[in-house]
C-alpha cells in the first residue's frame, strides 16, 4: 500500500472466490445493458501451468455465462 501497511494476499480459484462475486458481477452488467467483452487477469500461480491456468479461468467464466443465460 502507498501508506506503507502490508496487505497480505493469495491467489484462489475462481469458483472459490466469494469475496468476487463474479456470477453477480456479470448478472449487474448485464442487467446494465453491457453485453460486450469481459477480460480476466490472472496472476501468476506457482502450482500451474500458464495452459493450466487459462483453462481454469476459461471453465469457470464458462460456467457463471452458462448460469447467467439460464436464469434469462
Amino acid at each position: 500500500m502507498n501508506d506503507g501497511r502490508q496487505v497480505p494476499c493469495g491467489r484462489v480459484a475462481w469458483p472459490a472466490n466469494e469475496a468476487l462475486g463474479f456470477p453477480a458481477f456479470l448478472a449487474a452488467l448485464q442487467a446494465a445493458g453491457y453485453d460486450g467483452f469481459t477480460n480476466f487477469i490472472d496472476p501468476f500461480h506457482p502450482e500451474l501451468t500458464v495452459r493450466e491456468l487459462a483453462a481454469s479461468t476459461a471453465t469457470s467464466a464458462r460456467q457463471c455465462l452458462d448460469a447467467l443465460r439460464a436464469g434469462q
